[in-house]
């Protein structure tokens, strides 16, 4: 979600905002607004959300979303849901480099879409050399090659590099990811990805995992705020060890082996996933005096 949108005073006398209807001018400053929206001005809005936030009907807010696409106001693909504004960046440009590094993560999270081009020649008009990692992204994306200059900038100010256009992630990530409940913060994830694999998880366990732990959160209804990042997920606690050989019966299998109080919980196939990942990550023994 963006913080906030410039919108500025004369707006009211632009002729396509006059010539909209009243619903039309609500359904326009509410796409410009929206809790959903994000510093590109490109997000995804299903119908039924936005009807939900305007307290309308959903056949209202599609006649009244129609006379924007009728006003070329903003741009939309039907196969995603994805809203483009027009002359958005105009208004709420990008600024530095900073803003372009969180740029790109928001790019990460918005599905492939023809309206990628858009933006781009929208990014191209606006000739800011510090944006061009982003260039270089959205092309990749859209499979159109762009014409760029130098992709790394120094910041005299805070003395930091602006982004490199990232790399495409490996397969076994992108089959993760997919089967993740929470597509948020990718680059975070895939941080925590390379530490389980080099402490010698095996990636297909991992996958397993994350759609053992979707089927959960569909099964119990998890609301979307409640589900945890795969940054989370992946991370210095290793919850995913829990969600490997199915959906935990409850709170979570052990860390260690499946004794006492509670074991009759743990399957024979979790078990042995609890023995085969326990030592991961430990250090070695050290060796005692005159054994070597």
């Amino acid at each position: 979600m963006a913080r906030y949108t410039r919108v500025k005073c004369r707006l009211w006398h632009d002729e396509k905002v006059r010539a909209l209807t009243e619903d039309g001018r609500m359904c326009f400053f509410y796409v410009l607004t929206s809790p959903h929206s994000n510093m590109l001005g490109m997000y995804v809005l299903a119908p039924g959300y936005a009807a939900e936030d305007l307290q309308w009907p959903v056949e209202r807010f599609r006649k009244a979303f129609a006379e924007l696409l009728d006003k070329q106001l903003v741009k939309h693909d039907a196969k995603t849901n994805l809203v483009l504004i027009r002359n958005y960046l105009e208004h709420n440009p990008l600024e530095n480099g900073k803003q372009v590094i969180a740029a790109l993560k928001v790019l990460e999270e918005l599905p492939t879409s023809p309206l990628f081009v858009l933006l781009n020649e929208a990014l191209e008009r606006l000739g800011k050399p510090y944006a061009e990692p982003l260039r270089e992204q959205l092309s990749k994306r859209c499979g159109k090659p762009v014409s760029v200059s130098v992709t790394v900038y120094r910041n005299s100010k805070d003395n930091e590099l602006a982004p490199q256009a990232l790399a495409p992630y490996p397969p076994d990530f992108e089959a993760f990811w997919q089967a993740y409940p929470r597509k948020r913060e990718k680059k975070d994830a895939y941080v925590k990805w390379r530490t389980c694999l080099n402490k010698g998880f095996k990636p297909d366990d991992i996958i397993a995992a994350a759609r053992h732990y979707a089927d959960e959160c569909l099964r119990k209804g998890t609301p979307p705020g409640y589900i945890k990042h795969a940054a989370r997920f992946l991370g210095p606690s290793e919850v995913f060890t829990d969600y490997i050989a199915g959906i935990p019966e409850s709170g979570g299998i052990p860390r260690g082996r499946a004794t006492g109080r509670g074991a009759g919980q743990v399957t024979p196939e979790q078990q042995q996933l609890i023995d085969k990942y326990a030592n991961l990550g430990k250090p070695e023994p050290a060796l005692p005096p005159g054994a070597v």
